[in-house]
C-alpha cells in the first residue's frame, strides 16, 4: 500500500492493480533498494532510472532480486515526484 502513494494517479486510473497483484505485493517485503548511479534526466521534470529491488517473501523467507526500469515525473503543482512507469513486475524470474 505504501508504494501505491508514489504511483502517478493517472497511471493508477488507467491501469489499476488487480486483487491478485495486490496479494502478491502484500506477501513481499523490500529488503534493499539499489538505484545504482541514480536517476538520469530525460526531459523537463522527468527522470529515468534502473533499480534493483531485493524482495523477501514473508511466507518462505526466500529473497530474490527484481530489476525495475522506472520513469518519474515531477508534478510542479503538487511539488512531488510520481512514478509513471507503474509498480514493478515482481513476478519476473
Amino acid at each position: 500500500q505504501s508504494a501505491m502513494k508514489f504511483v502517478d494517479p493517472k497511471v493508477l486510473e488507467k491501469h489499476p492493480p488487480t486483487s491478485l497483484d495486490m496479494a502478491r505485493y502484500q506477501q513481499m517485503r523490500v529488503s534493499d533498494y539499489d538505484d545504482g548511479s541514480g536517476p538520469t534526466a530525460v526531459a523537463d521534470n522527468e527522470v529515468q532510472q534502473t533499480v534493483q529491488l531485493h524482495l523477501i517473501n514473508i511466507h518462505s523467507q526466500s529473497e530474490r532480486t527484481v530489476i525495475d526500469h522506472q520513469t518519474w515525473r515531477y508534478d510542479t503543482e503538487k511539488k512531488r515526484w510520481f512514478l509513471t512507469s507503474g509498480l514493478p513486475d515482481i513476478t519476473q524470474e
